[in-house]
């Protein structure tokens, strides 16, 4: 499963760049010190540890996640910590599309990776095409544009697009 999800990481650069311009950048740290290259900040998710190279060569140090990404300066910040939502963290859903009636209270799932274990989510706000969802429980961080897909039990009640 690895080595497919870094072909896939390959692949992905390749593709995005008959659409988009991409460049090599610079890898940061939290301090903002130089620490590796990448190839492209757009093609890089919050929460990613694979696709880009550390002039730290070490085999045995903590693998590093990114935590941020300017696109206009064309750089990705990584940490040895994983970047979590906390309880009481708010998630926005934009073109939301539900298929059965959530309201305002309800306590949904929610899950925006595949193999990510879904977290508690309550619902403080909605409108026809927008929530807004207030996390209950910790989970492994979200990315901007990264689709999130809302349980009741083991129905799924709909989904958005996080922003």
């Amino acid at each position: 499963a690895i080595s497919r999800w870094r072909k896939w990481c390959e692949y992905i650069p390749d593709f995005l760049s008959h659409y988009i311009d991409l460049e090599d950048g610079d890898v940061l740290d939290e301090s903002g010190t130089v620490i590796g290259r990448h190839k492209g900040a757009f093609v890089y998710t919050i929460g990613q540890r694979q696709g880009f190279t550390l002039h730290d060569h070490n085999p045995n140090r903590a693998p590093k996640y990114v935590i941020a990404k300017n696109t206009t300066a064309n750089t990705i910040t990584v940490s040895d910590t994983q970047p979590v939502l906390k309880s009481d963290d708010t998630l926005k859903l934009t073109q939301t599309n539900l298929t059965a009636n959530v309201n305002i209270g309800d306590t949904l799932q929610a899950q925006s990776r595949y193999r990510q274990k879904p977290f508690t989510v309550a619902v403080i706000s909605k409108t026809d095409t927008t929530m807004n969802l207030q996390v209950k429980n910790q989970s492994e961080a979200t990315a901007l544009g990264q689709s999130c897909v809302l349980y009741r039990g083991e129905h799924c009640v709909g989904g958005g697009i996080i922003s």
